[in-house]
């Protein structure tokens, strides 16, 4: 006769999960229609979880809006260049972007987050933020 405890202390199985949820921007400072922003203004974005370093990219040179963050004051047509890459929270989720330059005065400028950025599993944003 088998013994089912040996059986059952002797044999194993496994599976293995897969984290398919996209991220999402969570939060913007400024926040979005903010108005009497200063012109040496930091700006912040923080994901719904930790984020791939690698994809969180902004120009540092240059006007082409090429990266995965971008800064325009023209609805894309330039952007503005930051002084350094994006800097990241210890968790990976906030990212702070210095412009290179203070902003100009009275300009509306609008914030785009590509679809390139990945959480730490390649998951991409659904739409471009």
């Amino acid at each position: 006769m088998r013994n089912p405890l040996k059986i059952l202390f002797n044999s194993s199985w496994s599976f293995t999960t897969t984290d398919s949820i996209a991220p999402s921007a969570l939060f913007t400072e400024p926040e979005d229609n903010a108005t009497n922003v200063g012109l040496d203004t930091e700006i912040e974005i923080t994901f719904s979880e930790s984020m791939d370093i690698q994809t969180i990219t902004t120009i540092t040179t240059g006007t082409a809006c090429t990266e995965s963050l971008q800064v325009s004051p023209d609805k894309f047509k330039t952007c503005v260049p930051m002084k350094t890459p994006p800097v990241s929270s210890s968790n990976d989720q906030k990212f702070s972007l210095k412009p290179g330059s203070s902003l100009a005065g009275d300009t509306l400028y609008q914030i785009r987050i590509t679809q390139e950025v990945k959480d730490l599993s390649g998951n991409a944003l659904n739409s471009q933020y």
